[in-house]
């Protein structure tokens, strides 16, 4: 019996999450499509040739734990093996600025949270779905840990050699976005919402220049920017530029703009314009407020009542700043005074 997955809809695109970088993954790579050219990317000939990604669809997400849904975000896919027997494909985005050395062990974990879930819904079924684990790895620089498991853990070459497959190993797959340039990037496949999406991502942690180089690659990609999918990526990308970019949203807004074709623009405007009046966009600094303080309460517990009112009073800039140090704080006032 395969995981329950909830209906979706093809127009729903605007997803609430604590992070922009998780709003924009499951936004975009969420749609088969897209997620489908993550695959085709990231997977080596040989593996792609055993899984047919026509297949794909979407399954019941969210293993990532709570206290790390600032850091990464997942998705979780079903996919016919050539066999016809479903296999199962795990993607994880980890958006933090530093190496985790336990990313092996927790990604062990969510997967291991995925068969338990499979084998108390499957019955007395003998066998599980193989699963084909992904991480997307956005941070400012190229991916330096081990994509091994067995790289976690403290044994000795002759244990190692003695052990043989008797020791407990794996190997996932990095889709290393940081490694790669933007060029690299717009070139890599046939998808343009997917492209933009990864240059997104890319150079999301570069703010000053995130709009530039995105609104750039828009023009570059403007003869495949085509279909019903192609203006609520769009929107998305906007609201991503305007979530973790410094950019006043108007002026966001109009560098979009100018570089859509005249045919989406007026759309886009009115979108655009929509999104303000209902306060998604300017009120991104009160949701910011609003997971600090949950993920603060998830860390460290009950927030006090000055640390509330310190939380009340800041901006975007503050925020930010103290969303990124709450990921390696220990103790609360790190958080503010690190």
């Amino acid at each position: 019996m395969p995981i329950a997955s909830p209906p979706i809809a093809s127009d729903v695109w605007f997803v609430v999450n604590p992070t922009p970088h998780d709003a924009l993954v499951r936004a975009i790579f969420g749609q088969l499509p897209h997620a489908a050219a993550e695959l085709e990317a990231v997977l080596p000939p040989e593996v792609r040739g055993e899984l047919d990604l026509a297949t794909l669809r979407p399954l019941d997400r969210a293993f990532v734990d709570a206290t790390l849904r600032a850091s990464a975000a997942d998705l979780l896919f079903e996919v016919q093996q050539r066999s016809g027997v479903p296999a199962w494909v795990y993607l994880l985005l980890e958006h933090q600025s530093t190496v985790d050395r336990r990313l092996p062990l927790r990604l062990l974990a969510y997967m291991t949270r995925i068969w338990e879930r499979q084998a108390e819904q499957g019955g007395e079924a003998a066998t599980l779905p193989p699963i084909v684990p992904v991480l997307i790895h956005q941070g400012p620089r190229p991916f330096r840990g081990s994509a091994r498991f067995a790289a976690s853990l403290e044994a000795s070459v002759p244990l190692r050699a003695a052990m043989g497959d008797r020791l407990l190993d794996f190997e996932f797959f990095v889709d290393d976005l940081a490694a790669h340039s933007d060029v690299e990037l717009l070139a890599r496949g046939r998808d343009a919402i997917a492209r933009l999406a990864w240059l997104a991502l890319r150079n999301g942690r570069d703010h000053p220049r995130l709009l530039t180089h995105l609104t750039a690659a828009i023009r570059h990609l403007e003869a495949d920017l085509r279909g019903p999918a192609t203006l609520p990526a769009l929107v998305q990308l906007y609201r991503y530029v305007c979530d973790v970019s410094d950019e006043p949203w108007a002026a966001v807004k109009d560098a979009f703009a100018a570089a859509l074709t005249p045919a989406s623009r007026s759309s886009f405007m009115t979108i655009a314009d929509q999104l303000r009046a209902e306060g998604r966009i300017e009120g991104r600094v009160e949701a910011l407020r609003e997971s600090l303080l949950e993920l603060l309460q998830v860390k460290f517990g009950e927030v006090d009542a000055a640390t509330r009112a310190r939380i009340a009073a800041a901006e975007s800039e503050s925020l930010r700043r103290w969303l990124r140090r709450l990921l390696e704080a220990a103790t609360l006032p790190a958080v503010f005074e690190g």
